[in-house]
């Protein structure tokens, strides 16, 4: 704690105030109140004791042994310690909350204690660096549960002779395409373009001129650049709309991480009597930011906050700080909400270079191509990055990390029986591949000219389908089980989902809140179960049918950065769902789950498995007293 500025006042020992608040009397006796050890009697006296959350005890064994310990249910005897890391613990902001984490033995090699989820998770040793994958060897790094394995990447394949990978010839001749000049005279494409559009009404030179440089703006390739994406961000200043939606606030957190030189400005209004500052700082305090606070306690200070409105005209800022953006802001983020008043005020900015805006491919029918489809668009240098449903991160800031059930969140945790298919593609993208996305999409969009229009890029998905996704998060519903009746599992056939919601899900919450009623409990089981509904409602619209989106542009988009940024940025999802879901479900337990809630449902349920089993025991025993006789 001495490192610790606000906290350099604690350096000496304090008098055992814990004598006088325990029953056993002045001596005590417990190992944890003594004043000998610098902290001691303060932490004992005053701080709740997450490793051992006992009032007393006689020996610090009697911790470790104790179920209540978070470490007895993962580890045997002998192997359930559980210890402070300072390391762990040097976020000022979550120990003034009691947020603190622990740390235990992991009784698997390749996996390790996670204090947020409350158990060993599997150690990402890709995104860590901690692998001997070589990318000049044509080596990608893929992560496995408790390992990771080398592959070969992209055009590579394995030669057992030589006992690495080689460069495949054959699928580079593949996506090499052979032109044969024809021995005819060579003319421009441009040339006969302009030939075809009409060639009698081109005798006036100044006409000639026009249709040239509009096919000529319509035909230009994306420039080369040799600067790389975080090159390219350095030292900029960035325009950030939609900062308050979930999107918004996992961009911000991405850019202030990963861009150390970047200012960013933010555009938010007063709402629920917040201001504007004040929706910055609950933004910056949320335990969504704990990795950004830790890794850089400053970055808040980086942050211009303008009071505003994405419905007004100049986004209601004042001229003085329109004139400060003209001079300053050289791309545009818009996360979320509408987007006229923004496209409106980027036509101003003399600077602009690129504004990277989201979309949904849930407003279209048939094919989602990657282009305009009845989609309005000024003429300003944009990338329009269309998105799925959005689910908890992949990765960043922490796997799965959830505070708020959201419809694809409740499916995950099998939170209720949905009503789709689930052999149709899972339209999921975890939240910060959709912020990589927009990151990336950005800077390419930054090399084109800036009059070519709108690039169109549809973001990856995680690659399963509904049912995969239900099945493979069994795991999680069994060891982190959400607080409701809900059924596990999908179904097409709507009288089924009816019949299963009302038995299996609401009438067994009705008469849970009825026998809380009567013992004077407060009722909250059907209001739990309607929330869940209410959030499966929205994803039940669009699993029941397919979304055919064209996503060849992310793929090329990808293959475009570096290794480097490939590992930093990942527009691709690549990992184990399994371990995916459990992260979230974990995260679910643990920010949107009442623990007496749970209690109430689990004893609930055995209580009516108990009365099932003997109602059939009964009428078992019945009709065979009736055969016999």
């Amino acid at each position: 704690m001495m490192g610790v500025q606000e906290l350099a006042n604690f350096g000496e020992s304090c008098d055992n105030f814990a004598n006088c608040l325990d029953e056993y009397g002045p001596s005590n006796k417990d190992p944890r109140a003594d004043d000998a050890k610098p902290f001691a009697c303060a932490l004992y006296s005053f701080c709740p004791d997450h490793c051992c959350p006992m009032k007393h005890i006689w020996h610090m064994r009697d911790c470790f042994q104790s179920k209540q310990n978070p470490c007895y249910a993962v580890n045997f005897p002998g192997h359930r310690e559980c210890w402070l890391d300072r390391e762990q613990n040097r976020d000022f902001f979550s120990l003034k909350t009691n947020q603190i984490n622990v740390s235990c033995e992991c009784p698997e090699t390749g996996y390790e204690w996670s204090s947020r989820f409350g158990l060993c998770v599997d150690v990402n040793e890709c995104t860590r660096g901690i692998h001997n994958c070589t990318y000049e060897d044509g080596e990608s790094c893929i992560n496995l549960p408790g390992h990771f394995d080398c592959i070969c990447r992209y055009g590579y394949v394995y030669s057992l002779n030589k006992g690495h990978c080689v460069l495949s010839m054959t699928i580079k001749n593949a996506l090499i395409v052979e032109t044969i000049e024809p021995t005819v005279t060579k003319r421009s494409l441009l040339d006969r373009i302009v030939d075809v559009i009409g060639p009698p009404s081109f005798s006036n030179p100044t006409l000639d001129k026009r249709v040239r440089k509009s096919v000529t703006i319509l035909a230009s390739p994306p420039q080369s650049t040799n600067m790389h994406l975080r090159e390219w961000y350095a030292n900029r200043e960035i325009l950030l709309t939609g900062v308050t939606s979930e999107l918004g606030q996992n961009l911000l957190e991405k850019i202030l991480r990963t861009f150390p030189g970047v200012k960013v400005n933010l555009i938010v209004r007063t709402r629920n009597n917040l201001t504007k500052d004040d929706r910055i700082k609950k933004i910056f305090g949320s335990p969504g930011y704990e990795r950004l606070r830790e890794e850089d306690p400053d970055a808040i200070s980086r942050v211009t906050v303008y009071e505003g409105n994405l419905i007004y005209d100049d986004l209601g800022i004042t001229n003085e700080e329109k004139e400060r953006m003209k001079k300053k802001v050289s791309i545009v983020f818009h996360a979320t909400g509408p987007h006229d008043a923004i496209f409106q005020f980027s036509e101003e900015l003399p600077k602009l270079e690129t504004l990277a805006a989201t979309s949904t491919i849930f407003r279209h029918r048939g094919q989602i191509n990657e282009c305009l489809q009845n989609e309005r668009i000024p003429n300003i240098p944009l990338a329009l990055i269309r998105v799925a449903l959005l689910g908890p991160p992949l990765q960043e800031p922490i796997q799965g990390h959830v505070e708020e059930l959201k419809g694809i969140t409740a499916l995950m945790i099998g939170a209720g029986y949905v009503l789709g298919d689930a052999q149709k593609s899972a339209e999921l993208t975890p939240i910060d591949i959709a912020t990589n996305t927009l990151i990336a999409a950005a800077w390419e969009r930054a090399q084109r000219p800036k009059d070519v229009g709108a690039v169109v890029y549809n973001t990856a998905t995680i690659g399963c389908t509904w049912g995969d996704l239900i099945e493979k998060g069994q795991r999680a519903a069994k060891k982190f089980p959400y607080p409701t009746f809900g059924i596990r599992g999908i179904t097409t056939i709507a009288w089924l989902h009816w019949i299963v919601v009302l038995f299996l899900e609401w009438l067994p919450s009705i008469l849970c809140d009825t026998i809380v009623g009567l013992c004077n409990g407060k009722q909250r089981i059907v209001k739990e179960h309607e929330r869940v509904r209410k959030a499966l409602k929205s994803v039940e619209s669009i699993a029941w049918r397919s979304w055919s989106a064209e996503r060849n542009r992310i793929y090329v988009l990808h293959q475009r950065l570096d290794s480097e940024d490939q590992q930093t940025f990942p527009l691709i999802v690549d990992t184990d769902i399994e371990n995916y879901i459990l992260s979230t479900a974990a995260s679910t337990r643990k920010h949107c789950v009442d623990e007496n809630t749970l209690s109430l449902v689990r004893n609930i349920r055995l209580f009516f498995i108990a009365f099932l089993t003997l109602f059939f025991f009964y009428i078992f025993i019945y009709v065979k007293f009736l055969l016999v006789n």
